[in-house]
C-alpha cells in the first residue's frame, strides 16, 4: 500500500473516529452529565475554556500526560499536528529543536533566537539547549500554533509552548514514580505537597532519569558516556504564601544537571564516510576526548505575585532569573585524525520581569502589561579543527528587550465576541565575535522595534459549537550570524522577520460523543531569514540573511470520539504546504519553490484507549499510540543531502489502577518496532584541500534518533 492510500485511510479514520490529543479529557458519564470535561487554559493570559479560545491551541491535562506517557517535552512532537520536535544543536539530545508550521530554530548559538517560545509558568526560557524538559510535577502543557506576537511577543513567530507546573495546595500528599526497562532504563521521581501553616504551603519535586546509550565512542580514551545515553537529575521547590484572600505569592526554585551522551551522528564527504570511519552509524568515532558527553547545568528562581485589587481587577507580576552553563560540540569526521572537531562551552544569564493587569467586566475581558527581558551569554570554541586547520571562536551577546501590550475581548452579544490586541517591542543586541580567520575582535550593536497586533471574532453557533477567525501579525527579532569565519564583513546583522497569519477554525461537540477542533490557516512571511553554510580554510561558515518571502498554508484537525463510556479514540491530523515565493539577488541559501525547513507535509496520530472496570473496583486501561511524520528538509535550500525521510512510531501502555486509586502499575512499550530515523542534517559545501592535501568537496552531517525501542514497567504510588 503506498503512502497516499495509507494517509487517506488515516485521515478518514481521524475524521470518523476523532482524537483530539489536545483534549485528552476524562469521560464523566453519558446522559445528562457532560461527557467531555472542560479544560481551562491560560494561553491568552487569562483563564478561559479551551473550547472558547479563538486560537489553534493544544492542551494536555495531567491525566492526559500520564495516559499518553509524556515523560519529556519532546514527546509532544508525536501527537501535535504540524509540529516538529528534534534535538541536534551542539550535538546534544537535550536541545529542543521545535518548529511549528515550518517555523522554528535556525541555530543554537547565542546570537540566534528560537522562533517558537518555550515558557515555564509564563517565564521565557530563551535558549534551546536544556529546553527538552523532564516532565515531573506538570499540571498542564499548552501549545499555541501560529504567530503569538501580541501576548507572548517576539520570537514566537511559529508559536509558543507553555509548561504549567502544579501549585502547592497544602494537602499533605506525596507521589512516587519509579520506572525500569530495557536499555538499562532506571528512572525515579517524587512530588510532595505539604501545608506549613494556614497561609503557607510548599511542594518539593525531584527526579533522576537514566538510560543506556545506542552506540559507543570507539576512539575515545576512557569515554564518560555512551552515545545517546541519558542521565539527568533535577529538582524543584515551590512555596505558596497567601497572607490575605486577595494576595498570593508563589516562589519557585529549580535546578537541573544533565550528563548525557552526544547524539549519534555520521559525517559523509561527497555522500560517503571517510576511509576508516564507523560502519555502525550509532558508533560515533570521536577522536577528541570529552566530546562523547554533553553537559548542561541550569538554575532558575521565579516569583509570581498576584493581587486582586477589586472583584474585577487583578495585578500580576512575574519576576525571574535563570542561569545556564553547558559543554558540548562535535567531532564531525568519524576518523582518528583531527579533521573536523568543535569542542564548545556556553553560558547565559537571564532576567525577566512581566507586569500584567487583568480585568473582567460585564461587557468582556481585558489584559494589559509591560515586559522586560535581559540576557548576557556567550560561547567558546577554544581549539577547533576544520579540514585540518586549527582555529577558535569566541562569541558573546547582550540582549535588552522591552515590550508593552494590551488585549481586549468584547462581548457584542451572548454568542458573538470580538477581540483585538497590540504589542510594541524593542530589542537591542550588542554582539562580539573573535575568531582565527579575522585579525581583530568585531563588535556590533543594533536595535529593532516592531508593532504587532491581532484581531479575532468568536461566534457560538450553539451551546456546543464555536466558530472563530483571526488575523495576527508576528515578529521575530533580528540578530547576528553564528559562525562568520569568512571575514569581518560577514559579521553583519540580519533584520527581523514578520508574519501575517490568517486563520479560521471550529471547535465543538457533535452527536454528544465527538469533540473536534479544526483550523485552516495561511501565513505570509516577509524578510524571511535563511541560512547559508559553506567552508573556508580554517572555519565553518554559517551566515543568516533576510533573503526571501515565503508562505505556509494548511489545516489541523484534532478530535476525540467517546465511542462508549469506557472506549475512546484520540487522533490528530495536520497538513502543511510551505514555499519560498521570492528570493533576493545573490542569495544562495534558498530558491523559489523550496520548502521551509522542518516542515512535514503530513503529521498524523491515532490513539485508542479502553478502560475495563474490574469487580474489585480497580480498572485496567489499555492505550496505543501511532504517530506519523512526513519527509522534511533540514534547511531551506532543500539540497538532496538535507532530506530527512518520514517516520512512523508505535507506543503502548497497559495500566492497572487500584480500587482506591492510590497506586498504578503500567507495562509500557515505546517505539516498539525500533524505528531508527534521521533527526536532523547539515550540508556544508567545501571545495578546497585540507591541511594535509585531502580534497573535501562537501560534508553532510546526519544526526540519528535516540528514542529506540524500549519496554518496561512503571509504578506510581500516592500517599
Amino acid at each position: 500500500m503506498n503512502f497516499k492510500m495509507h494517509l487517506l485511510g488515516c485521515a478518514a479514520l481521524s475524521v470518523l473516529t476523532g482524537g483530539l490529543s489536545v483534549q485528552a479529557q476524562d469521560t464523566a458519564e453519558a446522559g445528562d452529565v457532560a461527557i467531555f470535561e472542560e479544560i481551562v487554559v491560560t494561553a491568552r493570559k487569562t483563564a478561559e475554556s479551551l473550547q472558547d479560545t479563538p486560537i489553534a491551541l493544544s492542551a494536555f491535562t495531567e491525566s492526559a500526560i500520564e495516559t499518553r506517557g509524556i515523560n519529556e517535552l519532546g514527546n509532544i512532537g508525536k501527537i501535535i499536528p504540524n509540529l516538529f520536535f528534534g534535538g541536534i544543536g551542539a550535538g546534544s539530545a537535550n536541545v529542543a529543536t521545535v518548529s511549528i508550521r515550518g517555523i522554528g530554530q535556525v541555530d543554537h548559538l547565542i546570537t540566534t533566537d528560537p522562533a517558537v517560545g518555550i515558557y515555564i509558568d509564563g517565564v521565557y526560557l530563551g535558549r534551546t539547549i536544556g529546553a527538552n524538559l523532564d516532565i515531573i510535577n506538570v499540571e498542564r502543557i499548552e501549545v499555541a500554533r501560529g504567530p503569538q506576537g501580541t501576548l507572548f511577543g517576539r520570537n514566537t513567530l511559529g508559536g509558543a509552548v507553555n509548561v504549567i507546573t502544579k501549585k502547592p495546595t497544602g494537602e499533605d500528599t506525596v507521589r512516587v514514580d519509579v520506572k525500569a526497562g530495557t536499555r538499562d532504563r532506571a528512572d525515579a521521581a517524587f512530588y510532595a505537597d505539604m501545608g506549613i501553616s494556614d497561609t503557607l504551603s510548599m511542594s518539593l519535586s525531584g527526579g533522576i532519569v537514566t538510560r543506556g546509550g545506542v552506540g559507543e565512542a570507539l576512539l575515545e580514551n576512557a569515554p564518560k558516556s555512551e552515545i545517546g545515553e541519558e542521565f539527568s537529575v533535577n529538582g524543584r521547590l515551590a512555596m505558596n504564601w497567601q497572607p490575605t484572600e486577595t494576595a498570593n505569592f508563589l516562589l519557585t526554585v529549580d535546578r537541573s544537571a544533565d550528563r548525557g551522551g552526544a547524539s549519534p551522528r555520521i559525517a559523509l564527504f561527497g555522500g560517503v564516510p571517510l576511509p576508516g570511519g564507523p560502519v555502525n552509524v550509532d558508533n560515533d568515532s570521536h577522536s577528541t576526548d570529552g566530546l562523547e558527553q554533553t553537559t548542561n547545568d541550569s538554575f532558575g528562581v521565579a516569583l509570581t505575585s498576584t493581587w486582586e485589587v477589586s472583584d474585577n481587577m487583578t495585578v500580576k507580576s512575574i519576576t525571574s532569573y535563570r542561569k545556564q552553563d553547558y559543554v558540548a560540540g562535535g567531532d564531525d569526521d568519524g576518523v582518528a585524525a583531527e579533521y573536523f572537531s568543535f569542542p564548545e562551552t556556553g553560558n547565559s544569564k537571564q532576567f525577566s520581569q512581566e507586569l500584567q493587569i487583568q480585568g473582567s467586566e460585564d461587557w468582556g475581558n481585558w489584559v494589559t502589561g509591560l515586559f522586560y527581558f535581559y540576557e548576557d551569554g556567550g560561547i567558546e570554541q577554544k581549539e577547533t579543527y576544520f579540514a585540518g586547520y586549527q582555529g577558535f571562536q569566541f562569541l558573546d551577546q547582550t540582549t535588552n528587550s522591552y515590550a508593552a501590550f494590551a488585549h481586549v475581548d468584547y462581548h457584542v452579544t451572548d454568542r458573538l465576541s470580538l477581540g483585538g490586541g497590540l504589542r510594541y517591542s524593542e530589542d537591542k543586541k550588542d554582539a562580539s565575535s573573535f575568531l582565527n580567520t579575522v585579525a581583530d575582535r568585531q563588535d556590533r550593536n543594533n536595535k529593532w522595534d516592531a508593532l504587532t497586533w491581532n484581531v479575532s471574532a468568536n461566534y457560538k453557533a450553539s451551546d456546543d459549537i464555536s466558530l472563530y477567525g483571526s488575523i495576527n501579525r508576528g515578529y521575530q527579532s533580528g540578530g547576528y550570524p553564528p559562525r562568520p569565519f569568512s571575514g569581518a564583513e560577514a559579521f553583519k546583522a540580519y533584520d527581523p522577520t514578520y508574519a501575517m497569519n490568517y486563520e479560521v477554525g471550529a471547535k465543538g461537540t457533535f452527536f454528544e460523543r465527538l469533540q473536534v477542533n479544526a483550523t485552516a490557516f495561511y501565513t505570509k512571511y516577509t524578510d524571511f531569514v535563511v541560512a547559508s553554510s559553506f567552508g573556508v580554510p580554517g572555519g565553518f561558515v554559517s551566515i543568516l540573511e533576510n533573503a526571501a518571502e515565503a508562505n505556509s498554508k494548511g489545516f489541523e484537525v484534532e478530535a476525540t470520539w467517546a465511542v462508549s463510556d469506557n472506549f475512546r479514540i484520540q487522533s490528530a491530523i495536520g497538513h502543511l504546504d510551505t514555499e519560498v515565493t521570492s528570493v533576493k539577488a545573490n542569495v544562495t541559501g534558498a530558491s523559489v519553490g523550496n520548502q521551509l525547513n522542518n516542515a512535514p507535509d503530513w503529521t498524523v496520530s491515532i490513539a485508542p484507549d479502553y478502560t475495563h472496570e474490574l469487580d474489585n473496583g480497580g480498572s485496567i486501561i489499555a492505550h496505543v499510540e501511532y504517530s506519523y511524520r512526513g519527509d522534511v528538509f533540514a534547511e531551506v535550500n532543500n539540497h538532496p543531502q538535507l532530506l530527512n525521510q518520514s517516520r512512523s512510531l508505535v507506543d503502548f501502555m497497559l495500566t492497572y489502577e487500584s480500587p482506591t486509586n492510590d497506586w498504578r502499575l503500567s507495562i509500557y512499550g515505546e517505539n516498539i518496532f525500533n524505528k531508527v530515523y534521521d533527526n536532523g542534517r547539515l550540508f556544508v559545501p567545501l571545495g578546497f584541500p585540507g591541511l594535509d592535501g585531502t580534497f573535501f568537496a562537501d560534508q553532510t552531517l546526519v544526526f540519528r534518533s535516540t528514542d529506540r525501542s524500549e519496554f518496561g514497567v512503571k509504578f506510581t504510588k500516592e500517599f
